[in-house]
């Protein structure tokens, strides 16, 4: 699921900011050689352990009869990076509207067929000192994917009980069938 939850943000980045927005993994040295650009550092992980739950989870499929049990997914936060690079302050501005709008007009990102997850801006465009080595301009935030869920993939599949017979032995033989 962080594999999903990063390609779909840097997706709606695509979509929404930048074209030509790519993703740099965390620590990578990265060079800009076209502005505008739009980086997406990340995901730094970090575990939501409040959300953990230790009790094992069961799905079951009346129209089958089966039963799966399996362990409640682990939830962590992808902690992005976001660099703007621009030629000058007015294209920079542009960026810094441009993204303050996204972040606005996407409170949650669609991850495929498994719903949505919270974007959270921890530090604003621009609010971040960045060393800068070249005549460039550039600024950076921060950008959050709260709770992506991590699931372990072990899954025990099973049948559910469809009938019982209760058969009382003794002095009263009698015969209890029950059905759902």
């Amino acid at each position: 699921m962080i594999q999903e939850a990063t390609e779909s943000l840097i997706k709606a980045l695509q979509k929404d900011v930048h074209k030509d927005a790519v993703l740099v993994f965390a620590d990578d040295v990265f060079e800009v050689k076209r502005v505008p650009s739009v980086i997406l550092q990340g995901p730094s992980l970090s575990e939501h352990g409040r959300r953990r739950c230790v009790a094992p989870s069961f799905s079951n499929n009346t129209r089958t009869m089966t039963t799966e049990k399996s362990r409640h997914p682990r939830y962590y936060h992808l902690d992005f990076e976001l660099i703007v690079t621009t030629g000058t302050e007015v294209d920079m501005l542009q960026m810094q509207e441009k993204v303050a709008g996204f972040l606005d007009s996407n409170p949650v990102i669609q991850i495929g067929p498994w719903g949505q997850l919270n974007l959270v801006e921890s530090v604003p465009l621009g609010s971040h000192r960045r060393v800068n080595l070249s005549n460039l301009h550039q600024c950076s935030a921060k950008l959050r994917l709260e709770d992506c869920p991590v699931y372990s993939g072990e899954v025990v599949v099973g049948k559910l009980i469809s009938s019982m017979t209760i058969q009382f032995t003794g002095d009263v033989n009698s015969e209890l069938n029950l059905k759902p």
